[in-house]
């Protein structure tokens, strides 16, 4: 029998079947694999309205019953703004076994940025537009087979970097790509695709200056010259392309993709390697991999930043990483 909704007031929906789950726990460092031995009885969902143009609350609904199936009560949360997640899941988590985003990349980093610090299991159910993380993990796309992996109960460790204070799963982009995201966030006004970006993306690349970065990787100032950097956690980005092969979110570093030399044609070249999962010419990039990466711009100009495909801000840009201080459901 499927889960009933109960709403009190103005307040969350609860659905309010109970069992539990039992599993193992061990680790392998070189997957940092974890099996909680803990009953699962509730989940909160963290809904974000505006992911997969509606998608979301579907998907959420759609989840909540299938829990409740499994004998998991759930509570539905939806945010209102931007960073309403990060706000108020910490509050939200309490008395939980976990918390599950249910949207995009970006609603998965509020989620784990506001519950940096707790020893609590995070999921998604993957309804964005690039949906990088989920990818990463092998989470699926689809809904009901994402909500599987819940119940499964299988968790993974994941290493957690943060830009200028604040937690990211993916990416930190410094140079064009950052370019790009603070143009899209200027025309902006709700749901996105892939299509969105293409506007704000050459409008972006025609205006870009290419300003000269300085960079220092782990204590040591960079010899390359550097007009662009990717600190990369993960080896996907973009959810089509692997610009970084072979990176991993659990081996206790970043990727670094370093662009040293400027242009668009080197970019194109760049971005199409990464389509190809290959990585481009040393003469136009340098890859490196380190824990602790500061970034400024020559002249003290400001060069535009992302972080998980949301603005970060300007530089200076300063990234650290944190190995296996995340936890999240995973097959």
């Amino acid at each position: 029998m499927l889960a009933t909704p109960l709403r009190s007031g103005n307040g969350p929906i609860v659905f309010t079947p109970f069992a539990c789950r039992i599993s193992l726990r061990e680790t392998a460092p070189e997957q940092r694999h974890c099996y909680a031995l803990a009953p699962m009885r509730r989940l909160a969902l963290v809904v974000n309205p505006v992911s997969g143009r509606g998608r979301a609350r579907k998907a959420a609904t759609l989840a909540a019953e299938l829990l409740g199936a499994a004998g998991i009560e759930t509570v539905i949360h939806e945010t209102r703004r931007a960073g309403d997640g990060r706000d108020s899941v910490r509050a939200l988590a309490e008395g939980m076994d976990g918390v599950i985003a249910v949207g995009g990349d970006g609603t998965l980093g509020e989620v784990v940025a506001g519950l940096a610090g707790l020893d609590i299991s995070v999921g998604v159910i993957p309804v964005g537009t690039a949906n990088v993380v989920a990818r990463e993990l092998s989470i699926p796309l689809s809904p009901k087979r994402a909500v599987q992996v819940l119940v499964a109960g299988r968790t993974r460790e994941v290493d957690l970097g943060r830009a200028n204070g604040r937690p990211f799963l993916a990416m930190v982009g410094v140079g064009l790509d950052g370019a790009i995201v603070a143009a899209l966030s200027r025309v902006r006004t709700g749901p996105i695709s892939m299509l969105s970006y293409i506007r704000p993306s050459l409008g972006a690349a025609r205006a870009y200056a290419w300003p000269q970065l300085q960079v220092e990787i782990d204590g040591v100032a960079l010899k390359q010259p550097c007009y662009g950097l990717l600190a990369c956690n993960t080896a996907n980005y973009g959810g089509i392309f692997h610009l970084v092969p072979g990176a991993s979110c659990s081996d206790g570093q970043l990727d670094l993709h370093i662009w040293t030399k400027p242009g668009m044609v080197p970019a194109l070249r760049r971005f199409g390697a990464g389509l190809l999962r290959l990585r481009s010419s040393s003469g136009i990039t340098h890859y490196a991999k380190a824990r602790h990466i500061r970034v400024s711009a020559m002249n003290g100009a400001a060069v535009d930043a992302q972080i998980d495909g949301d603005i970060l801000g300007t530089t200076p840009v300063e990234i650290t990483l944190e190995a296996g201080k995340a936890r999240l459901f995973a097959p």
